[in-house]
């Protein structure tokens, strides 16, 4: 009897870390675009925000 409640909140435990694994990367994933839980250009370093806008600004796309 102890084997299946073991086995239940096991199973149970696993369910919930299976979807904590998936939703949390993904939610933070998403936050670098609509900076809902982090202000990111307060987070960064400025020297890292010149270089990534230089970065950006250096690529150059040509039209077809």
């Amino acid at each position: 009897m102890t084997t299946s409640t073991n086995s239940t909140e096991i199973n149970k435990l696993h369910t919930l870390l299976k979807y904590v694994f998936v939703i949390v990367p993904i939610v933070a994933g998403l936050d670098k675009f609509t900076n809902i839980l982090v202000q990111w250009d307060t987070y960064l370093a400025p020297a890292t925000l010149v270089t990534v806008a230089q970065a950006i600004n250096s690529v150059k796309v040509d039209p077809i």
